[in-house]
C-alpha cells in the first residue's frame, strides 16, 4: 500500500522515463550475455509508454515461452504484443507464436483466427503465402478436413517453384503425409524420399526427422520391416542429436506405433507410456490422444481388458475435446477389435457406426477397410454368413484399390469363412490360401495364427485331412505353440485339435482340446464386467470349446 501510494505520486513524464532507462539497463545485461528478463523489459517500456518496443520484447517473451512449453503464458504475452503492435512485422511475429500456441492447446476457432490475419498480413510476399497455406494444410489435417487438405498441399505445390528447395521439401512432407493418412503408403514414399534427399543436402535435422518418421511408418504398413528398422535407428540417432522434449516425444511414439504394427504389444505399451509422459509435460494435446490410443491397443492385447477400455475412453474424450475427427475415427475402429474380442458385439457394430459416420470428413481409408473386415466377423458370429461374405467382398476390392496387403489377406480370411459357413469348402480354401500368401510375404507365422487356424478347419471340413494335420503341426511350431498375438488363443487351440482328430492323432488332440478348454475359461477370469465376461461364454465358438472334449472329423466352426 505504502509503495502503490509512493509510485502513484511520482509525476507520469518522471515515472516514465525511470521506466525506460530500467528497460534500458536490463537490455544492456543482456547484451553482456547475462539473462535478460523479457517480459520485465516489455513491462517497463510499456509503462515507459513506448509502445512498439514493448511490443517487440512481448513477442520476444512469448517465443521464450512458447519454447518452454507455456503455451498460456505464451498465448498471453503475444496477446499484448498484439494489443500494443502496429508495425506489420511485429504483429506477424506475435500471431506466428499465437497461432502455434493455440494449435498445441487445440483451440481451433482461435487458431483459424489466427491463421486468417496471418494471411491478411502476407500480401504478395509468396514465402508468407506458404507459409499460411502450411499452416492451414495442419489444422485441416487435425480437423480431419482432407478434401481441403489435399487442396491446399496442391497450392504449396504451385508456389514451391518459385522458393527454391526448402519449399519443395515441405511440399513433399505434406504430400507424403497426406498420401499415407488416405492410406497409400507405397505412393507417400516417393515424395517422403525426396524430401529427405533435400534435407539431408541442407542440413536440416529436424526436417530429416519428419521424413523419418513418415518412412518408419510406411515401410512398416507395406511390410518392409527390415527398411522401418534401418529408418527407425537413423531417427533415434537424429532425434538424440537436438535435446528437444518435443522431438523425444515424437520419436517415442513412431518408435511405438511401429513396435505396435510388428506385434510387440509390451514394447509398445512401455513406449507409448514413455511418449504420454513427455506430451502431458509439454502440453502437446495431440500427441496425448495418439498415446492414449495406443495404450489401449497395446493393452488390450496383452489381455488387460478393464484398462484398455477406460485408456479407449480417455482417448475417444480427448480426441473429441481437441476436434480430431481422424483421430476419432480411427479409435473407434481400434476400440471396436477389442469389443469383438470380448464378444460384445452389438458394441462393436456400434462402435464401427461411429467410425463409419466420421470417414466422410476424414477420408481414412484403411479404417473403412477395417470396418468392413470386422463387420463381417461379427455378421459371421452372430450367424449370418451371406452377410458376412457381402462385406468381406467390399473389404476386398477396397483393400485391392489401396494396395494393403494384410488388409486384402484379412478379407480373403473373413471371405473364405463365411463360404465355409455356407458349405463351399474348396472356395473357401482358395481364398484362405491366397489371404496366407499374402501373409506370408510381409509377417512372421506368428502374425497371422488366426488365418492358420482357419485354414485348418477348412481344410478338416472339406475332408483333405492331411491338409488339416500339416497346418495343424505347423500352429504347434510357432513360438513354442503359443498363440498370444491370436483374437482369440483358445480358438486357435482348438482349431489345432481338429487338425490333429483329422489326421488320426486322437490323443493329441483330445489333450489341445482339453488345453483350448482352460485357456478359454482363463481368458474370461481376465474380463472383469459381468455384462461383457457373459457375452463371451455365450459366443457360439465358447460355447463349442466348452462343450466338446475333441472333434475327430469333418468339425466345421
Amino acid at each position: 500500500m505504502i509503495a502503490e501510494a509512493i509510485y502513484a505520486g511520482i509525476a507520469p513524464e518522471l515515472r516514465a522515463r525511470r521506466h525506460a532507462r530500467i528497460a534500458r539497463l536490463m537490455e544492456s545485461a543482456g547484451a553482456r550475455g547475462l539473462p535478460a528478463p523479457e517480459r520485465e523489459i516489455a513491462r517497463h517500456y510499456e509503462r515507459a509508454g513506448e509502445r512498439e518496443t514493448a511490443a517487440g520484447w512481448y513477442v520476444r517473451a512469448a517465443a521464450s515461452a512458447a519454447g518452454l512449453h507455456a503455451y498460456g503464458d505464451a498465448i498471453e504475452l503475444a496477446t499484448l504484443a498484439l494489443q500494443f503492435g502496429q508495425e506489420a512485422g511485429i504483429r506477424r511475429e506475435a500471431l506466428e507464436v499465437r497461432e502455434r500456441s493455440y494449435g498445441r492447446r487445440a483451440e481451433r476457432g482461435r487458431q483459424r483466427a489466427d491463421i486468417d490475419e496471418l494471411e491478411s498480413l502476407a500480401g504478395d510476399d509468396l514465402r508468407r503465402q506458404f507459409d499460411v497455406l502450411t499452416r492451414r494444410v495442419l489444422l485441416a489435417r487435425t480437423l480431419g478436413q482432407s478434401d481441403e487438405e489435399g487442396a491446399l498441399i496442391a497450392r504449396m505445390h504451385g508456389l514451391e517453384a518459385a522458393l527454391g528447395d526448402d519449399a519443395r521439401a515441405q511440399a513433399l512432407v505434406q504430400s507424403a503425409t497426406f498420401a499415407g493418412l488416405r492410406s497409400r503408403p507405397t505412393e507417400a514414399l516417393e515424395p517422403a524420399l525426396g524430401a529427405l534427399a533435400l534435407y539431408e543436402r541442407s542440413g536440416d535435422v529436424r526436417g530429416q526427422l519428419e521424413c523419418l518418421y513418415l518412412l518408419v511408418d510406411f515401410t512398416a504398413n507395406i511390410g518392409d520391416l527390415e527398411a522401418s528398422r534401418a529408418y527407425l535407428a537413423r531417427m533415434h540417432e537424429r532425434a538424440g542429436d537436438l535435446g528437444d522434449r518435443l522431438v523425444e516425444a515424437r520419436a517415442l511414439g513412431v518408435a511405438a506405433q511401429a513396435a505396435l504394427l510388428r506385434a510387440e504389444y509390451r514394447s509398445s505399451y512401455d513406449l507409448s507410456r514413455q511418449a504420454l509422459a513427455l506430451q502431458l509435460a509439454t502440453g502437446d494435446r495431440d500427441g496425448e490422444a495418439a498415446s492414449r490410443g495406443r495404450l489401449a491397443v497395446s493393452g488390450a492385447w496383452l489381455g488387460d481388458f478393464a484398462t484398455a477400455l477406460r485408456d479407449f475412453e480417455l482417448a475417444l474424450e480427448t480426441y473429441a475435446s481437441i476436434g480430431n475427427t481422424r483421430g476419432l475415427a480411427l479409435t473407434y475402429t481400434n476400440r471396436t477389435l477389442l469389443l469383438m474380442r470380448l464378444g460384445l458385439f452389438d458394441d462393436a457394430l456400434d462402435s464401427i457406426a461411429h467410425s463409419n459416420e466420421l470417414f466422410a470428413v476424414a477420408h481414412e481409408e484403411r479404417t473403412v477397410v477395417a470396418n468392413k473386415v470386422n463387420a463381417s466377423f461379427v455378421s459371421l458370429q452372430r450367424g449370418d454368413a451371406p452377410q458376412a461374405q457381402a462385406l468381406a467382398l467390399e473389404a476386398l476390392e477396397l483393400a485391392k484399390q489401396i494396395g494393403f496387403p494384410v488388409f486384402e489377406a484379412a478379407a480373403l480370411a473373413n471371405l473364405g469363412n463365411a463360404e465355409r459357413a455356407l458349405g463351399f469348402f474348396e472356395r473357401a480354401i482358395a481364398h484362405m490360401e491366397a489371404g496366407i500368401a499374402l501373409r506370408r510375404a510381409v509377417q512372421e507365422p506368428r502374425d497371422f495364427v488366426d488365418d492358420l487356424a482357419d485354414l485348418t478347419l477348412a481344410y478338416a471340413g472339406a475332408g483333405r485331412n492331411p491338409d488339416a494335420l500339416r497346418t495343424a503341426e505347423e500352429l504347434l511350431a510357432i513360438d513354442g505353440g503359443r498363440f498370444a498375438g491370436a483374437l482369440w488363443p483358445h480358438y486357435v487351440r482348438w482349431a489345432v485339435a481338429q487338425g490333429l482328430g483329422a489326421g488320426g492323432q486322437a490323443e493329441r488332440a483330445a489333450a489341445e482340446a482339453a488345453r483350448a478348454r482352460d485357456e478359454m475359461r482363463a481368458f474370461a477370469e481376465r474380463i472383469d464386467d459381468e455384462r461383457a465376461r457373459g457375452a463371451f461364454l455365450a459366443v457360439p465358438i465358447n460355447v463349442a470349446i466348452a462343450a466338446q472334449p475333441a472333434a475327430k472329423r469333418r468339425t466345421i466352426r
